[in-house]
């Protein structure tokens, strides 16, 4: 999972053994249904996925960010998760699955708008 193996990247990626740590702080197991709200290039999800969670789900208000996130998770067999561009801040722009599912966890690497552009709308 090595940040300079994955094939697709965002300027701010978290370095994989953080990743790893805050998914084993969150205790993901197996069967654990996994939100990530600012996912980003969905690295705290191939975390989670390599933990055993089975329905993962992350949302970025930059839909560019995850585009190729699911051939990290190809490469390395594990379930690809549902990616969708939403921000939930803002009600009126938070995918619906959100708002209809329960999750297990919910584990986030906010964004800090250091490295990375601001998205204004």
């Amino acid at each position: 999972f090595a940040l300079k193996n994955r094939l697709h990247l965002t300027q701010t990626a978290m370095e994989p053994e953080l990743a790893f740590i805050m998914a084993s702080l969150a205790r993901i197991s197996h069967g654990s249904k996994v939100l990530d709200p600012c996912c980003g290039s969905a690295g705290l999800l191939l975390c989670a996925a390599a933990r055993g969670a089975s329905h993962l789900v992350g949302v970025d208000r930059n839909g560019t960010a995850f585009v190729g996130a699911h051939d990290d998770f190809a490469k390395h067999g594990l379930p690809s998760p549902t990616l969708v561009e939403g921000d939930v801040l803002q009600s009126h722009r938070t995918p619906a699955l959100c708002q209809q599912e329960a999750f297990d966890v919910i584990i986030c690497d906010p964004p800090y708008n250091i490295g990375a552009p601001v998205l204004v709308d």
